[in-house]
């Protein structure tokens, strides 16, 4: 899947963002600042309050982990 083929995603497979976050040794702020998303977002989407995720979202994601979006999910 490509980042062209999101738009805004209910996502049914659990986001990693927890995991990479402490596996790249980021703080909440520090992957806030990375990212561009929200300090608040990426907590409800840590913690499964949040339960979609949109383009921009993914791609701040995937820039600060160097990683493909299907990395993000489990």
């Amino acid at each position: 899947m490509t980042l062209y083929q999101w738009r805004r995603f209910t996502f049914k497979k659990k986001l990693r963002i927890e995991s990479l976050r402490i596996q790249n040794g980021l703080t909440i702020r520090g992957l806030a600042e990375l990212s561009g998303v929200s300090k608040t977002a990426i907590g409800d989407i840590a913690t499964g309050v949040k339960t979609s995720i949109n383009k921009k979202q993914v791609q701040g994601f995937c820039k600060a982990f160097n990683c493909n979006p299907e990395d993000l999910f489990e």
